[in-house]
């Protein structure tokens, strides 16, 4: 038998006599499940919440499309409706639509992430297109929730999981040392490079393997069966990634164990580095970027936007008539029933012709907007080489769906397809013309292209595989200068 599975198998029984690794290993398992169960239910609701609102947008469609067929029919009376109900369920500006963000397979391990990031949308013709920064609603979750996160698998593998691995490493050589056994084990023909190197192995064999497969499994249990199959390697590939994370603060502990320091210095040094890389350089990088690229004010875009709107509403009469000089031949009739007239073809377009005003003041402003959070994003993005954490993180949310790059691509395709709603129904706007029944069914479908995450979640991997190189390469350089081996 080689010296190497003399050592992994002389460590395996140590780890296996040892109660405390069964039981750190266990109490990572079952705050998992508690991660996962809780993030299920996360996506459960946001699913329902979403597939809720498509659901009503389609039966009030529905209606109207049915109502209006009645109406032409010239039967109102038996809707039993007011009469301003037939100019107001023809009114182009009436249909309704919904975008809705489609969720991934995993999107259940990033809750916390997933409360912030937009995934529905409200939206009409005359509906702004800088409103819509406000009309992509996030989770609307128990509020106590939101002020204090919740536990989510992103969190527990990026924070949690290196500290399982370090309470069962940090004292690899150094408590041989101190028990005065170290000189003892390396009197056999054991090198100290193959005795590091089994402690290693067994505990990335015992500790971190079983997780990098135990979690992906629980994982695909606790989503739809049909869900599942959308995208099997994600799983997989979740599984490489919790393999390259551990591997890194594994060699890191060998590397300081190489050292030559106590087990209290271990535990110091390896608790700091911690800090440093899962706290300390995540929060200097979040500063650097409101410093570099100041918060864009939200609150400021919606105040400036609603003053912009009372502004465009009270020149209303005013764009109307300028409308009506500069386009003499499609001067819309105004209706003569009273019961109408709050609702005619001339509100309608009045409607119209102040929302195009809005959007034009507030453009400036929310492109500024925009480019400021997009600067903000892009920062962050650039800035996650930093740290294996960062690294990991940013996978962890690609593979999820919660990631800046999908937001932006669900933004822009709800932008979209309120163009298209505006370029099928603004015409009927401006000529004065009214909805048909079966106008409601023809309406576009919102549609969003997927962005592609196989080049950053690439990118990721290559930045975890090189962060796994270095603590390597330095603890082989460390075992190479240490002390000849005693044979």
């Amino acid at each position: 038998m080689s010296a190497l599975a003399t050592v992994i198998r002389h460590e395996n029984r140590v780890l296996s006599a040892d109660r405390a690794s069964w039981i750190g290993l266990a109490v990572f398992l079952v705050i998992a499940i508690y991660a996962i169960a809780s993030g299920a239910t996360w996506m459960q609701l946001r699913q329902a919440e979403a597939a809720t609102s498509v659901q009503i947008s389609q039966e009030r469609s529905a209606e109207f499309d049915r109502n209006l067929a009645v109406i032409e029919a010239g039967r109102l009376a038996e809707l039993g409706k007011p009469n301003w109900y037939k100019r107001w369920s023809g009114a182009p500006t009436t249909p309704d639509s919904r975008a809705v963000l489609p969720s991934r397979p995993l999107l259940l391990i990033a809750s916390n992430a997933g409360e912030l990031q937009p995934h529905l949308a409200t939206m009409r013709p005359a509906s702004s297109r800088h409103s819509l920064l406000d009309d992509l609603k996030a989770s609307t979750q128990n509020p106590v929730t939101l002020a204090v996160g919740r536990l989510d698998m992103v969190f527990l593998l990026t924070a949690a999981l290196p500290l399982l691995l370090l309470a069962f490493s940090f004292n690899l050589l150094s408590v041989e040392r101190e028990q005065g056994t170290l000189a003892l084990v390396l009197a056999q023909p054991i090198a100290l490079a193959t005795l590091i190197t089994g402690k290693l192995l067994t505990r990335f064999l015992r500790l971190l393997l079983p997780l990098a497969i135990a979690v992906p499994l629980l994982l695909a249990l606790a989503v739809d069966p049909a869900q599942l199959g959308r995208a099997p390697l994600d799983y997989l590939l979740l599984a490489v990634l919790i393999l390259v994370y551990g591997a890194f603060w594994l060699l890191l502990a060998g590397l300081i164990n190489a050292l030559g320091g106590s087990s209290a210095r271990n535990a110091l040094s390896l608790g700091g580095l911690w800090l440093l890389l899962v706290l300390v350089v995540p929060s200097l990088l979040n500063i650097a970027a409101a410093a570099l690229h100041p918060p864009p004010d939200r609150a400021g875009l919606t105040n400036e936007l609603r003053a912009r709107l009372v502004e465009a509403r009270n020149g209303g009469d005013q764009l109307y008539q300028d409308h009506a000089l500069e386009h003499p031949d499609t001067v819309v009739a105004e209706s003569t029933d009273p019961a109408e007239a709050f609702d005619s073809a001339k509100a309608t377009l009045t409607t119209w012709l102040v929302r195009e005003r809005t959007d034009a003041l507030v453009a400036p402003i929310a492109e500024r907007f925009e480019q400021d959070l997009a600067a903000q994003q892009d920062l962050a993005e650039s800035g996650r080489f930093l740290s294996p954490a960062l690294l990991f993180q940013a996978a962890l949310n690609r593979l999820a769906g919660v990631d800046a790059a999908r937001s932006r691509a669900f933004s822009a395709a709800a932008k979209a397809h309120l163009d298209a709603l505006r370029a099928q129904l603004i015409p009927k706007v401006l000529a004065g013309q009214i909805l048909r029944a079966g106008d409601y069914g023809g309406l576009p479908r919102f549609e969003m292209v997927e962005p592609s995450a196989a080049g950053p979640l690439g990118l990721d991997l290559l930045g975890l595989l090189l962060a796994v190189l270095l603590p390597a390469v330095l603890l082989m350089a460390r075992l190479r200068s240490a002390r000849p081996v005693i044979r």
